[in-house]
């Protein structure tokens, strides 16, 4: 064993040799620059993913999400490739107006292509008023009300429930500073209007 160190998240680590095929280096290099993270971190969160075992709790394995994301990724990819023509900046296409506008566009396509045939209707269970509250309008927004949820849980450094306490570290994880951070702004600016 090498000689232990503090790694990027303060944890003790221990240093190991790794030789990867140039390829494979180039991939990390570009993953790296795309979450904002440093080589080590990179291949630290990336090894740390492929060592959890699904769970309950775990919301990523889920049909078609990685569809979602390949289309996401190659259509971001290639319309900031077109309008930057720097290779670099198109990996990083969520920095990018056009090439964001193309990646969503493309995600909306993959779930228009999954959609269970037959008419979207509220169950009967939800309809009306209860206690002068429109259950129908609430639970009618119930997408984005959770998605607001979520998004403020990425943006709190203390989450209060359990489940944001487990998920919200992971999230913020995944997205790298500078997502968070645009959603902190984001999600600041929204609690302002109230």
């Amino acid at each position: 064993m090498g000689k232990k160190a503090k790694g990027p998240d303060g944890r003790t680590t221990t240093p190991i040799n790794l030789r990867v095929a140039p390829e494979l280096r180039a991939r990390l290099d570009a993953a790296r620059a795309a979450s904002g993270r440093t080589l080590t971190a990179e291949i630290i969160a990336r090894l740390e993913n492929s060592l959890t075992s699904p769970d309950d709790t775990d919301q990523t394995f889920v049909p078609g999400l990685l569809a979602v994301a390949a289309a996401m990724n190659a259509a971001g990819y290639s319309a900031g490739f077109a309008s930057t023509f720097d290779a670099g900046r198109a990996a990083k296409w969520w920095d990018e107006p056009f090439a964001f506008s193309q990646a969503v566009a493309a995600a909306q396509h993959i779930f228009e292509a999954l959609r269970p045939p037959g008419a979207v209707e509220l169950p009967a269970a939800f309809k009306g008023t209860a206690k002068g509250i429109d259950v129908q309008a609430l639970i009618g927004a119930m997408g984005t009300g959770i998605a607001n949820g979520i998004l403020a849980e990425i943006a709190s450094d203390e989450p209060t429930s359990a489940t944001a306490i487990a998920r919200a570290p992971k999230l913020r994880r995944d997205l790298g500073s500078d997502l968070v951070a645009r959603i902190r702004a984001v999600t600041k600016q929204k609690a302002e209007r109230k």
